[in-house]
């Protein structure tokens, strides 16, 4: 949470405009599930970014999120402590959610739209559509396709299962919720 990434973001911003498939007009969306702790970067490469969150209950994902986390280090290590995993991903996430909403505060609401991870995944069209006209943003004909055939080859469960429990990680559903307590009082992620 303490790199630097300006001059990450600003290369980017260099590469995407020499880009032949990167048209100006073409809004930048970013998937990195940590660029919410680099916000200021990001919109200092980009200074009319505008941003769609999508918001789930943070004691659903959590445990999803240790599960791939200690998979990905199993590469390299045989360390294999889930509570103190667990405990480490509670506190990087939450900081990282604070940072998100004092960053939020900062900037202002009218450059972000709120969205239900739930309503992305029962109609991402139509969520999208929303979410891009509250922007004042463009969803074209060609994005709105593109989305559907994305949404059509990847339904919940498509491709198998995984399981795994916050247990798994020494972490309850009460503990996860209390540490994002602002966050739940203040967004609706009950999906």
């Amino acid at each position: 949470m303490q790199c630097d990434m300006r001059e990450t973001y600003t290369y980017h911003r260099r590469v995407l405009k020499a880009s032949p498939m990167a048209l100006p007009t073409d809004p930048v969306a970013s998937q990195d599930a940590g660029a919410h702790v680099r916000a200021d970067a990001l919109v200092e490469a980009y200074p009319n970014a505008k941003f769609l969150w999508s918001h789930r209950d943070p004691a659903k994902v959590l445990a999803s999120v240790c599960s791939l986390i200690q998979y990905v280090r199993s590469w390299s290590s045989d360390r294999d402590d889930g509570k103190e995993l667990g405990s480490e991903q509670l506190e990087c996430w939450a900081e990282g959610v604070r940072r998100a909403m004092e960053f939020r505060k900062r900037l202002g609401d009218n450059r972000f739209v709120d969205v239900s991870f739930a309503d992305l995944q029962t109609d991402p069209v139509a969520t999208l559509a929303a979410s891009y006209e509250r922007l004042d943003l463009t969803f074209s004909a060609a994005a709105s396709r593109r989305v559907q055939d994305w949404a059509d080859g990847h339904q919940p469960g498509s491709r198998g299962g995984h399981s795994y429990r916050l247990s798994d990680y020494g972490l309850t559903e009460k503990q996860v919720r209390a540490r994002f307590a602002d966050y739940l009082a203040t967004y609706d992620a009950t999906a």
